[in-house]
């Protein structure tokens, strides 16, 4: 094996590894939209789903980066950044908790969403590394046949 391929190899460990984690995760992240349901106009649990979202989205949008699935990246951009970026801008400060609710909606359906997809992407890699141990095995197997043959002295 060369380095390159023990670099590439490296590489999709780790973020497979990445995925992994985001799948536990995203079960937490998920978990807590209960939290939003039960106590939506509780002040505490309010902050505790803000602190947790604050705490797991930028873990989540690197593990994104780093997979480079830019269109989850994008379409985060497009359902939670402009409802957040209009509640800190004080565009909506008369309707904070509306705001805030259907920020919390989407943000949950993005999660919800993501978490469906990890599964799918997890099975991916995990194929694809079986694949390359099939075809280096298969490799082994034709060196080791033909080096039966060798002319021994």
């Amino acid at each position: 094996m060369d380095n390159n391929d023990l670099g590439t190899d490296l590489l999709l460990n780790a973020d497979m590894d990445l995925l992994v984690k985001l799948k536990y995760y995203l079960n937490y992240q998920i978990s807590t939209s209960l939290l939003m349901l039960m106590c939506y106009f509780t002040s505490i649990a309010i902050l505790i789903i803000a602190a947790m979202v604050i705490l797991f989205t930028p873990f989540m949008l690197y593990a994104l980066y780093r997979n480079k699935k830019k269109k989850w990246l994008i379409a985060f951009g497009i359902m939670v950044l402009p409802l957040a970026a209009a509640k800190f801008a004080g565009v909506v400060s008369v309707a904070f908790y509306v705001v805030l609710g259907i920020e919390a909606c989407s943000y949950y359906i993005y999660c919800i969403a993501l978490r469906m997809t990890v599964n799918n992407w997890i099975e991916e890699y995990q194929s694809n590394i079986q694949l390359q141990l099939d075809k280096k095995r298969e490799e082994a197997k034709d060196f080791d046949f033909w080096y039966s043959f060798r002319d021994k002295k």
